[in-house]
């Protein structure tokens, strides 16, 4: 049995060396799309004298290429057009006129891939609005099942296309399938 801990959303790694801080017995592997914060997440594995697999790209429903949308922050990002950025909050709106192209990586089959049943795995998901569909297919292939808990912030509020209702639904399937935490 291995202990796992599943950064998806890594951003400059401050989460996932925190979490490797309090859990010295965990693998880490950390995902980040946005390749200028790749660094930042190998100097503070360093710092703290942790080895975290770092991959970039994004977390998805299929292997390949996306585009990336950022704004002004280089912390500020999603793959899902139309998001709603928190400008009253001194975030800059993100640029959908000159996306980046990321890798994309079907994080259901790599899950599949590289763990099972016997193997205890914390994920991390703050991936912007991309959580529902990377969600959906995961239910739908059993890959959440591997999964002893998921520690998930939501952005349906974010994204004018996601409803209440919609978020409600994949919600209570995910929370009826793994230990769900909301996080911020």
């Amino acid at each position: 049995m291995r202990n796992v801990y599943i950064d998806l959303g890594a951003n400059v790694g401050n989460t996932v060396c925190a979490f490797l801080q309090e859990n010295p017995g965990f693998l880490a592997f950390a995902f980040e799309p946005n390749l200028k914060l790749i660094p930042a997440i190998h100097q503070k594995g360093l710092k703290i004298g942790r080895d975290i697999c770092v991959i970039w790209g994004a977390a998805w429903i299929s292997d390949g290429t996306i585009s990336l949308f950022q704004s002004e922050h280089a912390s500020a990002s999603t793959v899902v057009p139309g998001k709603v950025e928190y400008v009253d909050r001194g975030w800059s709106p993100i640029n959908y006129d000159r996306p980046h192209d990321t890798p994309s990586i079907d994080f259901s089959r790599w899950l599949l891939a590289n763990f099972s049943r016997e193997d205890h795995i914390i994920v991390k998901m703050d991936i912007e609005g991309a959580e529902y569909k990377v969600l959906e297919k995961m239910l739908s292939n059993g890959a959440l099942s591997l999964v002893n808990q998921l520690r998930c912030e939501w952005h349906y509020d974010r994204f004018p296309e996601i409803t209440k209702a919609y978020h409600d639904k994949i919600y209570a399937k995910v929370s009826a399938t793994v230990d769900l935490v909301d996080w911020t």
